[in-house]
């Protein structure tokens, strides 16, 4: 072992334990010397530190620059780590087709986080034209190499057989598997299988119990199933606030809970009727590319509920909703085409 390899272990092992402001100070000068003597990995974790703020002032442009130290190494993580950067935009100009290779490089080493980040980049077509068959392979290796996000994203494909025919049984050994790693949106997918009665037997204490779990870690669709579940009078816990968890859910960033809140302000669903708080909310979901938001603001423009913000503001959101493929606004714009 290396010097610097012992004072990467070190650092690292400080860092990853610490629990006071000294620890951290004493991690980010070990894992300095490291990165001072070339280490690719402490350069690495460095960038992450300084990226996340953690132990020193938040510093993106730090990020980059050790980042781009580790990579220019060919250590894996460090690839992976400046690719998101260029994919986010984030300390330099957005550059997907260069975060594209550096994350296809990285997954070369069968890292399974860096598979699934490739997988989702021919999913969505970023850098890369989309390739779905692409996508599901490498989905399926990542998952196979543990992924607790490949897992999730899987078994919830093969919950709702999208790209895929359904298999209920596997999706659900699938999402346990990621629901025990702590992986949120599956511990959300099997509240849903209890709450639905799917595969298992009905059962909304089990339900609640995943969305409460997913929610005591910040996820906010979790606080939208609670809610839902509150408002149906399933939730078996009678102090719940359903409102309180909808607007939870919707800061967080849930175009599910920002579009419930807006029809519930708009038809009076517990709580008192408010067209301007309606409009507010979709006017939220709309910003979030929700296309039901969008159709909803542009029949409330329409009625004269709400104010465009320009003119034709209605139409173009009734529009774009009909091309998202929402039924209700591609029925209003066939009539339209139509008469």
């Amino acid at each position: 072992m290396t010097d610097s390899d012992a004072l990467f272990e070190e650092g690292y092992r400080l860092y990853t334990e610490a629990e006071d402001a000294e620890s951290l100070a004493k991690a980010l000068e070990l894992l300095g010397k490291a990165s001072a003597s070339g280490h690719p990995l402490a350069q690495d974790v460095l960038g992450n530190m300084y990226e996340d703020g953690d132990g020193v002032n938040e510093d993106v442009s730090a990020a980059l620059h050790f980042y781009r130290l580790s990579a220019e190494q060919g250590c894996p993580a460090g690839m992976y780590d400046l690719g998101m950067l260029y994919l986010d935009g984030r300390g330099v100009e957005p550059d997907e087709e260069r975060a594209f290779s550096l994350i296809q490089k990285a997954a070369e080493s069968g890292d399974p986080e860096h598979v699934y980040a490739l997988s989702v980049l021919y999913h969505e077509g970023r850098g890369v034209e989309a390739d779905p068959g692409k996508a599901l392979s490498l989905l399926r290796k990542a998952a196979d190499l543990g992924s607790p996000d490949a897992k999730a994203g899987l078994g919830a494909m093969m919950l709702s057989g999208e790209g895929m025919e359904k298999d209920e049984a596997a999706a659900f050994a699938l999402l346990k598997e990621a629901a025990e790693d702590g992986e949120c949106s599956a511990m959300c997918n099997l509240g849903l299988m209890y709450e639905g009665g799917i595969l298992v037997p009905e059962d909304p204490a089990t339900a609640m119990t995943y969305y409460r779990q997913a929610a005591d870690l910040g996820y906010p669709p979790a606080f939208y199933h609670m809610a839902m579940m509150a408002f149906d009078g399933k939730a078996g816990i009678p102090d719940l606030d359903p409102m309180g968890l909808l607007e939870a859910a919707g800061e967080g960033g849930c175009a599910e809970a920002v579009r419930q809140l807006g029809e519930r302000f708009y038809y009076g669903d517990g709580v008192e009727a408010d067209m301007e708080m309606a409009c507010q909310y979709f006017r939220a979901g709309a910003d979030m590319d929700d296309a039901a938001c969008m159709y909803d603001l542009g029949v409330m423009i329409v009625r004269g509920e709400a104010r465009a913000s320009y003119e034709g503001e209605e139409y173009d959101l009734i529009l774009a909703s009909a091309d998202a493929g929402y039924g209700p606004a591609k029925e209003l714009a066939d009539k339209t085409a139509e008469g």
